[in-house]
């Protein structure tokens, strides 16, 4: 039985971006939206390896974001690839 990922929204610029942040030390939270709340995931050792990751710098008027790029956390480079 294969387990599905969660994805997680993080606001960036691009991937690249993130990953300065992740390298600098810096906290960063993704966002999981779910059927009826939201969860924050922090970019940790608590975060599942594989996790989808969805980036975006802008909003619908209603707070929707907009993924411009994707990529999954590897827990063991603590980077999204």
């Amino acid at each position: 039985m294969s387990v599905v990922p969660i994805t997680v929204y993080v606001k960036a610029n691009s991937k690249a971006d993130l990953n300065r942040r992740l390298a600098a030390g810096k906290t960063v939270v993704g966002t999981q939206y779910r059927q009826l709340d939201t969860v924050t995931w922090p970019f940790s050792e608590m975060m599942p390896d594989g996790t989808v990751v969805k980036v975006f710098s802008t909003e619908d008027p209603d707070g929707v974001p907009y993924a411009k790029a994707y990529g999954t956390w590897d827990k063991r480079k603590g980077r999204v690839k």
